[in-house]
């Protein structure tokens, strides 16, 4: 690894800059100028004006009367364009926005003609000089559509094709919710610990909306430019000072009296006049902009806050045995059953500045941090089983600082370079320590500690990049970049260090333990202790670093065809790997490197007409994703010496006998361990990439429709999963053949192991797979005559063999129902929706009042029986059921529908000057979808209510009012 360091900071000398820019936070306009006769004009002087800022590019037309200007800080422009012997043109209003290419024609009138030309600049609707295909989100759209939490990266959701992951991530085409890449002013802004947005997903915003300018989403990109993501490229770009003096304050508020209660669904364990959930919830904030020394050194800083308080209510699933538990147990039933306090509180700080050295050289500084704090917050209200002592207090604190400089260091060559440094600290606390988890049935009740409470992590990146470009004729366009990012990582993470006791067979198997029933025999094996131990307290620290290069060459090979092609490779590599178990040494993993991820990318325009009105495009390409760092801290800690993690049957001598009873480590015999169980990567471990492939075609109607087709097919390999290598196989009668079920599926042995050192070797397997194709329709009008719109229609098939999204659980989820044939887990996704329907507006109605708003329809996503038996021996709970005879499959059975529709109303009123107050209505789930589905899906538990609608969306119909003062 050192020489691969060496070997990128030498690249970076040799650049004579510190940073590359992944993806770029710029706009380019391409230009020609030509007479009124259509003649090209060489010569001429093209000065594009930022009219914000003030400052200026000029360019001078080539021989074919073309000029390029690269890198130009979003905004809002003036072109002048003057040629002896012509009138002066001039334009304004010509809004550049994040990543826009405009190819910009001039035309000149002799000067005898016309003294001069000015009109209203307008950019095209269609690039075509863009291989990608983009969903952008302009300022616009930000400051009028409705959003519930002010977080500006829910406007995602409008992507074609694009809906919502676990824990609160977006997927797209296939790909899992940890496989996007979140770029803000160029720089990664993600957690590589867990594979999310930094800040984690639980927090209602960790950059303030206010301070967001533009962003987009591009779902079919084929730039080599673009690394670490094999799903969505989320790039967001932060706003600047001008040379005005503009502020902004804003509130909106929020209560329980403004939200109506949930629809009743068709089995609930909790009455319906429980299900509205007392809270308040204020978010306020406010930003400051201007000029320090105007045309050359600007300020920008806001500060955004939630205060949320809220209570929600908890009840244990009344099945068989609940009453009695409840009458023998008063004390845990008040403890944890019943409303619990819950807060959400948020404060988010943000500055930058921006510095026009000169008309060459710009240099910004961006730094953003966020405090979070939210107590009862740990359980999501998708099991209202879960009890209280079983919930915790959530933390987050995270800091990040950007520089960048962008140089024009010839007509020619361009260097656009950043730096990063981040840190972010997430600590986790229990309710309670003072008795082990206890779970019942299924998850029909959770109370005590919870087992991976507490903990806590601390991430810090270094980040070096740098992107260079050089246009060297008027046909080929190189640009090439290199990056490195260095990640220390301080974990925390001593799952059941606590302690953790399951009933399988519900309240009556918890009541015989707790009297001690002599019918608990060491036969059960429907329940069981897990406890793990730790000389270091479960606490590691090690590094992993990250080194990318890319080269790509745009080439226009004629007037209507722009090709794109290039090349990036990407490593990651985990310090400190140095497992201490030697009994590990031939199964474990000294180091996990993944050095040969070689990714070749094309992408083709073509401008059907040559008049930029119909436009085809075409890319096909390779994308690797990082592992997220997790997976690596579970193998370095759960490896059965830095955290010992042992299950425990009935008839065990140290079986526990009530709620408190946890092992001490000095019970353990050293001299007969219990065999533990361990986190190993598979020795064949790559990083997982996607194949992914587009073809679009784009037709401008007029100045202000446009309609477009997308067709799309991904491939993806080498998915995380997870498989115990450490299984027995079932030989009733001992002739060496493994037995087989009345269904055909294998038989093992879980009691049994080959390597009697340990009992389950979870093996990180990186053999997942997925296959997905799609065709989306897309209808585009831009504002005109008050109104705007965009709507999509999606039609898509996903499939895959497992889900999970970086699954480090010891339990079910991950692993393969048959260890031995993975594909007999081939089936839809579990993010699969075969439909999706979007359509957002934004209309200027009467007395300036202004209506918008946007619609999701998606249909229902797929989902598995399981039996609640472990029925095929391999320790894991997760087999396919057995109804009437047939034994099921995976994602067979599909969920209602989901609907919503949100609005917002608002009205700016004007006062004094340059100061107004605009006052804002926002309904959300205006028809009040209910929205149910099921988690009724464990035949063991649930035959009698199999997939009967017991949970309803946690969005009824609500609103929320705001205040808006701008200066």
């Amino acid at each position: 690894m050192k020489n691969r360091i060496l070997m990128f900071v030498l690249g970076f000398l040799l650049c004579g800059v510190t940073a590359f820019a992944q993806v770029s936070t710029k706009a380019t306009v391409n230009g020609l100028v030509v007479d009124d006769q259509g003649t090209a004009l060489p010569g001429v002087t093209v000065v594009l004006t930022n009219m914000e800022q003030g400052a200026k590019r000029t360019v001078v037309t080539d021989a074919n009367g073309k000029f390029r200007a690269p890198f130009l800080p979003l905004g809002t422009y003036t072109v002048e364009a003057s040629l002896a012997g012509f009138g002066t043109y001039s334009a304004k209003d010509l809004k550049l926005g994040l990543g826009d290419i405009v190819n910009y024609k001039i035309t000149m009138k002799p000067e005898k003609l016309s003294e001069s030309i000015v009109v209203t600049a307008e950019k095209p609707l269609i690039e075509t000089q863009k291989v990608d295909v983009t969903a952008s989100i302009g300022d616009d759209y930000i400051e009028n559509l409705p959003v519930q939490g002010r977080d500006f990266k829910d406007f995602v959701l409008l992507t074609p094709g694009v809906s919502e992951a676990a824990g609160s991530r977006v997927t797209g085409m296939g790909t899992r919710g940890i496989m996007n890449n979140l770029q803000i002013d160029g720089a990664g802004y993600n957690s590589t610990f867990f594979g999310e947005q930094r800040g984690s997903t639980r927090i209602p915003f960790t950059f303030s909306q206010e301070t967001i300018k533009e962003f987009n989403v591009v779902s079919n990109g084929y730039s080599a430019k673009y690394g670490n993501a094999s799903g969505l490229i989320i790039n967001a770009v932060t706003k600047s000072g001008s040379n005005e003096y503009h502020g902004s304050a804003h509130w909106f508020r929020q209560t329980d009296s403004m939200m109506n209660a949930n629809a009743p669904s068709e089995y609930d364990p909790l009455p319906l006049s429980m299900r509205k959930n007392d809270f308040t919830k204020d978010q306020f904030g406010f930003t400051v902009s201007g000029p320090i020394i105007k045309d050359k050194l600007f300020f920008f800083v806001a500060y955004d806050a939630q205060r949320r308080d809220s209570t929600f209510t908890w009840k244990f699933r009344e099945r068989s045995g609940y009453d009695a538990f409840a009458a023998a147990f008063p004390d845990i039933i008040a403890a944890n059953e019943g409303p619990a306090p819950e807060t959400e509180d948020n404060d988010v700080y943000f500055m930058k500045l921006d510095w026009q050295i000169n008309e060459n050289n710009r240099l910004s500084l961006r730094v953003n941090r966020q405090e979070f704090t939210a107590e009862n917050g740990t359980n999501s209200h998708n099991y209202v089983t879960d009890g209280i002592t079983s919930n915790g207090v959530e933390e987050d604190f995270s800091t990040s600082v950007v520089l960048e400089l962008t140089s024009i260091l010839s007509d020619t060559m361009f260097n656009e370079a950043r730096v990063q440094w981040s840190q972010e600290h997430r600590p986790r606390y229990a309710n309670t320590t003072d008795m082990m988890e206890v779970n019942i049935g299924s998850y029909d009740a959770l109370f005590g500690q919870n087992n991976f409470l507490p903990n806590w992590l601390n991430e810090t990146l270094n980040e070096f990049q740098d992107d260079f470009t050089w246009m060297i004729n008027d046909t080929h366009t190189l640009r090439a970049g290199v990056r490195y990012a260095q990640y220390d990582y301080d974990d925390m993470f001593f799952r059941y260090g606590g302690g953790s006791m399951r009933f399988y067979g519900g309240y009556n198997d918890f009541l015989a333990w707790m009297d001690d029933d002599p019918s608990n025999d060491p036969g059960r094996y429907d329940m069981k202790y897990t406890q793990s131990f730790s000389p270091i307290n479960g606490v590691v620290k090690y590094s992993a670093d990250e080194a990318d290069a890319y080269i790509q060459d745009s080439w226009q090979f004629n007037a209507k065809t722009l090709v794109e092609y290039g090349i990036r490779y990407s490593s990651q590599s985990f310090d400190d790997m140095i497992n201490p178990n030697p009994e590990l040494a031939t199964l474990g993993l000294e180091e996990l490197p993944d050095e040969n991820n070689i990714a070749p990318r094309l992408g083709i325009t073509y401008d059907v007409t040559g008049e930029g009105t119909d436009l085809i495009r075409l890319g096909a390409g390779l994308f690797y994703n990082r592992t997220p760092s997790l997976l690596a801290a579970n193998a370095i800690l759960t490896n059965g010496v830095n955290v010992i993690r042992n299950e425990f049957r009935p008839g065990d001598p140290l079986f526990p006998t009530d709620l408190t009873d946890r092992i001490s480590p000095s019970e353990l015999d050293p001299q007969n361990p219990y065999p533990p169980d361990v986190f190993v990567f598979s020795p064949d471990w790559q990083n997982p990439y996607t194949f992914k492939t587009s073809l679009s075609y784009e037709k401008a109607l007029d100045d202000v429709w446009k309609v477009a087709v997308d067709l799309k097919y991904t491939r993806g390999y080498h998915f995380e999963r997870k498989l115990d290598t450490n299984l027995g196989i079932k030989d009733a009668d001992g002739d060496g053949v493994q037995d087989v079920d009345d269904y055909g599926r294998p038989l093992w042995d879980s009691r049994h192991r080959p390597n009697t050192n340990f009992r389950k070797i979870m093996t990180f397997m990186s053999d997942g797979s997925s296959k997905a194709s799609s065709i989306t329709f897309r209808v585009n009008k831009k504002f005109a005559n008050r109104w705007s719109m965009f709507a999509s229609y999606t039609l898509s098939s996903s499939f895959d063999v497992d889900t999970n999204e970086r699954s480090v659980s010891s339990s079910g989820s991950g692993y393969p129902t048959n260890p031995a044939n993975l594909m007999d887990d081939w089936g839809r996704s579990d993010y699969f929706n075969k439909s999706q329907f979007k359509f957002s507006w934004t209309v200027l109605l009467w007395y300036d009042i202004r209506f918008s708003g946007y619609h999701r329809f998606y249909s229902g996503r797929p989902y598995t029986v399981t039996s609640g038996y472990d029925d095929n021996g391999d320790g894991f709970y997760n087999d396919y059921a057995v109804i009437d005879g047939v034994l099921g499959s995976r994602n067979t059975y599909r969920q209602p529908n989901f609907n919503q529709t949100d609005i917002r109303l608002s009205r700016r009123f004007n006062f004094m000057r340059h100061h107004s107050i605009e006052l804002i209505f926002e309904m959300f789930n205006v028809f009040d979808s209910s929205n149910d589905y099921t988690t009724m899906t464990n035949y063991r538990y649930d035959a009698d209510h199999l997939g009967v609608l017991d949970r309803a969306s946690l969005t009824p119909r609500q609103y929320q009012l705001g205040i808006k003062y701008r200066f």
